[in-house]
């Protein structure tokens, strides 16, 4: 048996990680991939616009690039990816929470990317990016866009 089917095997007996090898959470997720792809794009062109053409600080580019982006996630991801019927007074908030996390941790590695360890702006961006979306997928679907409250987890 090999490692990564071991580890697949485990992975799809683990009460937590289980649910995301069903054909359920797989298609979710290829929609998530999708809607990712779509902000990604929009929030690196909005970046790049901002820090090449307008000369802003890449840290406030990045900023505003995530704030537009929010609002075009939320709602791709609520409607399509994840077609959660929750409440948005619920939703928001927990998005928000997220949100804000995300733009913290971004600003962090940037910082810490570009600044310490010398890494282009552009690739730091891309790199952080990459980070974010890593983890993301899973409290989307567990906690902010739950689309069966016997998902709901902590919350």
């Amino acid at each position: 048996m090999t490692i990564i089917k071991y580890a697949t095997d485990y992975l799809k007996r683990n009460p937590f990680f289980g649910e995301f090898f069903h054909e359920s959470a797989i298609a979710k997720f290829k929609k998530y991939l999708v809607t990712g792809f779509s902000s990604f794009g929009l929030e690196y062109f909005i970046y790049f616009v901002f820090l090449h053409f307008l000369g802003v600080y890449y840290l406030y580019s990045s900023f505003i690039a995530q704030a537009v982006v929010f609002c075009f996630n939320f709602l791709m991801n609520r409607y399509w990816s994840f077609q959660s019927r929750m409440k948005l007074s619920h939703q928001l908030p927990r998005y928000l929470a997220m949100f804000l996390f995300n733009v913290a941790t971004s600003t962090l590695l940037l910082k810490l990317l570009s600044d310490i360890w010398g890494i282009n702006y552009y690739l730091s961006k891309v790199l952080v990016m990459g980070a974010i979306v890593s983890w993301t997928f899973i409290i989307y679907k567990r906690f902010i866009f739950v689309t069966d409250p016997k998902e709901r987890n902590g919350a």
